[in-house]
């Protein structure tokens, strides 16, 4: 073979080698350029192009909430809680502490309990636990039909990220209400890009139309038949995992329209999945459970006999938070590595005002693992961390989350400010005040803890 050959073939392939690390070199540098390009594309828009090109806008995350420092834990709770001798009426899971946060407490007040998982007397399956001075939990029996259908929902499929105003106008239509997602959107979500509306929201604006709403915690495949027996659809708030998207779990409103006892299934109108679905009941329970199985129902206010006939004593709100109490309580003892019976522990644990044993629950659950939306859309830790002074942890879970939705949840940004205020920061909190503020216009909580902000100063 001639030498020339050797030497020409050897730069050829050189040459060949450089040009591959210059491509490489160029789409990374394209890659770390176009992020904040991607990202300043509003999601509505970004959607619409390529899943990688789409995943180049991601922050990135561990695909799990984070787990808790383990200098700053508490003691994880004990079994069975013991309510106050008069119960006031508490304020929801996801609603907020006061404007005016309480002085910070010493690190002498916080204690330092081991981690690890304590030891529970495990039930075969989860009875609900009576609590001291809790009345029996009364619902009706489960009328024996075994087929149930009501009629007259309209199905609408949702627009991007629209699953909560869609759900919203399906039920409504169900009661003659005449308008669409749209207009239910422009109220729930004035922002497009907002990733969460609460069931709470959506009360509120059922009630601008005329009708009434109940939300409540801790509820069964019983009592949603028995809801639908008596006429009303009912609004659930559950866990999801579409496929074959692989776009990874997410919250999901879904609209409960009958039973098939036979199929041992819901019939359902899904926004996403579309008219007359089937999920078994096991399936819509164990999703369900990762919203502490929270539902809505709409009613006409000459109906409030008949749906407190159904709903028995978890009519009364504050009875019901006590009810999803006993009903988490007993989840975690049959199961103590069950992340979402923790979660539910906490969740309910916050809502009656037992904030220690609270983030004692939201630790465990984090420990276990969560999925790293989970805080899009339920703020209890928050709640939790802010009222027992770990203010470092509400600002940590609150870049995690603000970071992995790409700042398109409003909550997250009060719960800072709150911290930063508690910290001193008042700049820092008036800012954070103000992007909750600036997304959602109709966030109160926020406009008020902005207005008390410019008091103090």
């Amino acid at each position: 073979m001639p030498r020339g050959s050797v030497s020409q073939r050897r730069r050829r392939h050189q040459l060949q080698f450089l040009a591959v690390i210059a491509i490489e070199l160029f789409l990374i540098a394209t890659a770390l350029l176009a992020k904040p390009v991607l990202r300043a594309i509003p999601g509505r828009y970004r959607s619409r192009l390529p899943q990688p090109i789409q995943r180049l806008a991601e922050a990135p995350h561990s695909y799990m909430v984070p787990t808790p420092a383990a200098a700053a834990t508490f003691a994880l709770p004990t079994f069975p809680v013991t309510p106050p001798t008069a119960i006031a009426t508490p304020a929801p899971p996801t609603s907020t502490p006061l404007v005016q946060p309480p002085t910070r407490p010493g690190s002498s007040e916080l204690s330092s309990e081991a981690t690890s998982t304590p030891e529970l007397t495990s039930t075969p399956t989860p009875t609900p636990v009576l609590l001291p001075g809790q009345a029996a939990r009364s619902t009706p029996a489960d009328l024996k039909r075994a087929l149930v259908l009501l009629t007259g929902a309209k199905h609408e499929y949702q627009l991007w990220n629209n699953c909560s105003p869609a759900t919203l106008s399906m039920a409504l239509s169900y009661y003659g209400w005449e308008g669409d997602q749209r207009q239910a959107a422009a109220f729930l979500k004035p922002n497009q890009e907002d990733k969460n509306v609460s069931l709470a929201e959506m009360a509120d604006f059922v009630q601008q139309q005329g009708l009434e709403a109940v939300v409540r915690y801790g509820g069964d495949v019983p009592l949603i038949r028995n809801l639908l027996v008596a006429g009303f659809p009912v609004v659930v708030e559950k866990g999801f995992d579409p496929e074959p998207d692989e776009l990874g779990w997410m919250g999901h409103f879904l609209l409960i329209v009958g039973y098939n006892e036979f199929e041992r299934a819901f019939i359902t109108m899904d926004s996403y999945l579309g008219p007359e679905q089937s999920e078994p009941y096991a399936l819509l329970d164990d999703y369900w459970k990762h919203f502490n199985r929270t539902y809505l129902v709409i009613y006409r206010s000459e109906q409030e006999g008949e749906l407190a006939a159904v709903l028995g004593d978890d009519m009364d709100p504050t009875v019901n938070l006590w009810n999803a109490l006993a009903v988490a309580i007993a989840e975690v003892r049959a199961n103590p590595q069950d992340a979402y019976a923790w979660f539910n522990l906490g969740t309910s644990y916050t809502s009656v005002g037992y904030y220690e044993d609270g983030a004692g629950s939201f630790d465990q659950a984090r420990r276990l693992g969560l999925p790293w939306r989970m805080l899009w859309y339920q703020f209890g830790p928050f709640v939790a961390y802010y009222r027992v002074g770990r203010y470092d942890e509400v600002l940590a879970l609150s870049e995690n989350t603000l970071a992995s939705s790409l700042e398109t949840v409003e909550e997250p940004f009060y719960y800072r400010g709150l911290a930063l205020q508690v910290n001193g920061d008042l700049a820092g909190a008036r800012q954070a005040f103000q992007k909750a503020v600036d997304f959602n216009p109709n966030y109160l909580v926020a406009i008020q803890a902005l207005a008390a902000l410019a008091v103090v100063q």
